[in-house]
């Protein structure tokens, strides 16, 4: 990974650690309001692939009602790549976990990654200034934590989205 001055500008723009932080955050809240426990760690590194891809957020159901493994079986497309997404942007993961545990965003908790103690207020993703697309992530992140949270194994939902941990 480039450092930071080194980077494109529209690279460093749209792989901001803050924003990306932010995003693995609303994954693993709701995560934690639905299953009680903290995100398992390797799930942690399908939120940005998942909530920055513009088609995936596109083809995404208005609810969460639709179980997660319906969609991906109705999407197969966008699962096709999904596994090598992950894997080039696995460093945007790790350097946003490490400025959001910094941050006290996120904090690791065991094997998993749960909600740090700062306050954010307003919440992020209902900001005026933030674009329909910054809105579209974050309904994707908060999407994704909850599927995560009733999802299955871990083992299991790397297989569906077709990442090996």
């Amino acid at each position: 990974m480039l450092p930071w001055g080194d980077r494109p500008l529209e690279e460093a723009s749209l792989f901001n650690p803050v924003f990306c932080a932010l995003l693995l955050r609303a994954t693993v809240k709701e995560h934690r309001a639905a299953a009680k426990t903290p995100l398992s760690f390797p799930l942690a590194f399908l939120v940005l692939p998942f909530a920055l891809h513009e088609k995936t957020r596109l083809a995404l159901p208005a609810s969460a009602r639709t179980m997660m493994t319906s969609w991906l079986v109705d999407h197969p497309e966008l699962v096709a790549g999904f596994g090598e997404r992950a894997r080039r942007m696995a460093d945007t993961t790790r350097e946003a976990i490490q400025f959001g545990c910094h941050y006290s965003l996120l904090r690791i908790e065991g094997a998993g990654l749960d909600v740090g103690k700062r306050t954010v207020k307003p919440e992020p993703a209902n900001l005026a200034e933030n674009t329909e697309e910054a809105r579209a992530c974050y309904a994707a992140a908060r999407l994704l934590g909850k599927w995560l949270a009733s999802g299955g194994t871990v083992p299991t939902v790397m297989s569906l989205w077709g990442v090996s941990p």
